[in-house]
């Protein structure tokens, strides 16, 4: 997990600094979220919501980090809904 979440967030950051960077009036960086846990989703969540470039984000699995939804996952898409 912790691996998954490192690649994640240097993604993450360079789709920001360097590709987005490039024509950031033309390019949009979708950011990935890590489907390691809840609390790994959220904290990269608010994390990539302040980078430059970045417009929206992408999980592939729950934010739960599961196959299916779980009822925790409230508390993610809650704080989506109320940051934006």
């Amino acid at each position: 997990p912790d691996a998954y979440v490192a690649v994640a967030r240097g993604y993450n950051d360079w789709l920001s600094q360097e590709h987005t960077a490039v024509a950031p009036d033309r390019l949009l960086g979708v950011a990935l979220l890590p489907a390691t846990s809840l609390d790994d989703a959220m904290e990269e969540y608010y994390r990539v919501s302040a980078l430059p470039g970045i417009c929206s984000a992408i999980l592939h699995h729950w934010p739960n980090g599961g196959a299916g939804p779980a009822e925790e996952d409230d508390r993610f898409w809650r704080a989506v809904v109320e940051h934006g």
